[in-house]
């Protein structure tokens, strides 16, 4: 055997990126999307408190598909995930406008064009005040076009 070709194979490629988790089976999805959010209900019409925020531009960053971050427009970051069934989810806590979010959305992925789409569906429990009994919850569906890497 060509002393060569022993040496590559013993020895791992230099400079290899590390495994990411993302396979052929899960998507990734780290990249900036386009939001829209539609159908919203709850809370009085006060919708405000997801529309300001979620409608506008997602960057999706992350290490591997389980430890994703969702960076909304205005700096609204929430944790999740994506899976090989191609199911996506985020969910947190904020402050917006003064009031206490609990946040969360979970959706599919789908692949059209060579670009990603996500839909899925958000609840948002506001607390505007310190009272407890007066919660209302936003619901909502929201879509996203990726538009880059």
């Amino acid at each position: 055997m060509n002393s060569l070709l022993l040496l590559a194979a013993l020895f791992p490629a230099c400079g290899e990126a590390a495994d990411t988790g993302f396979g052929e089976d899960i998507p990734d999805i780290r990249g900036h999307f386009q939001v829209f959010v539609e159908g919203a209900s709850g809370c009085e019409s006060q919708y405000g408190y997801l529309t300001d925020w979620a409608v506008g531009m997602l960057t999706i960053t992350g290490d591997g598909p389980r430890h994703l971050t969702y960076t909304f427009s205005q700096d609204m970051v929430f944790e999740g995930h994506v899976d090989a069934s191609w199911s996506f989810q985020l969910s947190g806590n904020a402050t917006w406008n003064e009031a206490n979010l609990s946040v969360y959305e979970d959706g599919m992925v789908t692949l059209e064009d060579d670009r990603y789409l996500l839909d899925g569906e958000f609840e948002i429990l506001v607390d505007d005040d310190e009272v407890f009994d007066n919660d209302c919850t936003i619901t909502a569906r929201a879509r996203g076009t990726q538009i880059s890497d």
